[in-house]
């Protein structure tokens, strides 16, 4: 009996033993693979605070970080932890070799950041800037060699807005001639314009831009369309998004066939953003539907009167836009144009988002529109409309989109005329909204929100 008694006891001392052990390493037993897993669901702010658990963490916790989305969101977050912004910067860049993204936004922004890219940061390949101050940037020569020696290979992706205007061409040139990789490129000073063609082509007609080109935005105007024909003749092939800001060109029917010429051999264009300061006419609609079969994104922003806005999406629809993912049209329409109606034999029935935003509110969207929305759209996921008139007709077309799972919608309305109980009834019971905004919004107004889920 006695020994019984001392083999129970004796298991029952190993027994606690191994809890105990088990217990202290209990997070080792899942291996540095799983651990990686595990932590690199947590956000970048958990991780600099989690770094001191232990050595493992220490390890690990940084490896799956590979993007930086350095804002004035993460200083508020950790500004109790480092009182020097580019301590932080110089924390996280250090800690994080694998990082390949870095974004750069809403702070005092000095030639430091980009030393210490240049020092730590060996796997970049996208980088985004956009500071408070702009005097700063690249002030030496000496950066610049260094930032161009060091990623001139491997940069695909340059994004710098809000800088001197006076600086721009010298910077796009030391930069952009340094950088023979670069597949997007995006320079926007202060006053928020972009490269101009004049600034691409040199007096010889030589282009400085690099042959790998897929990505860029640009300003055109009626001395600087010729150059855009020569421009989509080199890059035509390549260029997979385009972002235009076209100001006036009156009624010079040349320019506008240009600018319908050289989008026309843009036959690889999959995403495009028109900021048109003339009438939308429906030779460039023709042109692009036709020739840029590719096409996926379609962004039309019309800043001047058009005769009707019935028309625009006539056109979209008649021109062959069959592989169209994503609409967004804002449009200044004319004060007799009263309704927004969408053909009933829709091409567009391959969209998931749709976008339309107006620059004036002297039109309703109504029941002529949602009435066959779930027949012209019905892969909609995604949809934002100004001027809406809130019906029960209208809920419940929307209710029939099985897809759609973002509504935001602003209308003229102080309140609803329908309960709150008959939206919940018919577009969130059984559908796959996950978010639904309902505002009201009148000219140069912030939305007052009316009704939210999600």
């Amino acid at each position: 009996m006695n020994d019984f008694n001392e083999m129970i006891d004796e298991f029952s001392s190993t027994l606690k033993t191994t809890t105990k052990k088990k217990k202290k390493d209990s997070f080792d037993r899942f291996g540095d693979d799983l651990t990686e897993l595990l932590l690199q669901y947590l956000p970048l702010e958990d991780r600099l605070r989690l770094q001191s658990v232990s050595k493992q963490w220490l390890a690990l916790i940084f490896n799956t970080q590979t993007q930086l989305i350095f804002d004035d969101k993460l200083l508020q977050k950790l500004f109790l932890y480092y009182r020097q912004t580019y301590k932080l910067f110089e924390s996280i860049v250090k800690n994080c070799p694998n990082i390949t993204t870095v974004t750069i936004s809403d702070v005092y922004f000095s030639n430091i950041y980009f030393e210490l890219l240049i020092k730590y940061c060996c796997r970049l390949r996208h980088l985004y800037i956009k500071p408070i101050n702009s005097y700063q940037l690249f002030t030496t020569d000496r950066i610049i060699k260094q930032f161009c020696h060091r990623f001139d290979q491997q940069l695909h992706t340059f994004k710098l807005n809000n800088f001197d205007s006076h600086l721009k061409r010298p910077l796009f040139y030391k930069l952009i001639d340094c950088m023979p990789n670069l597949k997007s490129v995006d320079f926007t000073d202060k006053n928020n314009l972009n490269i101009q063609l004049s600034d691409i082509f040199t007096a010889d007609n030589c282009y400085v831009l690099p042959k790998s080109l897929q990505s860029i935005k640009l300003i055109l105007n009626n001395n600087s369309m010729p150059l855009f024909a020569m421009f989509a003749d080199i890059y035509g092939q390549q260029i997979t998004s385009l972002n235009l800001t076209v100001s006036r060109f009156g009624d010079d029917s040349n320019a506008q066939k240009l600018l319908s010429t050289g989008l026309s051999q843009m036959k690889q264009l999959r995403q495009l953003k028109i900021v048109l300061n003339a009438k939308l006419t429906d030779d460039l609609l023709a042109a692009i539907g036709q020739n840029c079969c590719r096409l996926k994104v379609l962004d039309l922003i019309v800043r001047k009167y058009s005769s009707k806005v019935s028309p625009i999406f006539e056109s979209i629809n008649k021109h062959m836009f069959q592989q169209l993912r994503r609409l967004s049209l804002e449009c200044l329409p004319n004060k007799s144009d009263k309704m927004l109606v969408v053909l009933t034999a829709s091409l567009l029935n391959r969209l998931t988002h749709l976008t339309l935003r107006r620059l004036d509110y002297s039109y309703i969207i109504g029941d002529e529109f949602f009435s066959d929305i779930h027949y012209n759209f019905p892969r909609l996921q995604y949809i934002h409309c100004d001027g809406v008139s809130i019906t029960e007709k209208s809920i419940q077309a929307m209710g029939q989109l099985a897809h759609l799972m973002y509504v935001d919608l602003r209308c003229h309305e102080n309140k609803l005329t329908i309960s709150e109980s008959y939206i919940r009834q018919h577009l969130l019971i059984g559908t796959k909204i996950k978010h639904l905004f309902i505002n009201i919004q009148y000219p140069y107004s912030h939305p007052n929100l009316l009704f939210s889920y999600g």
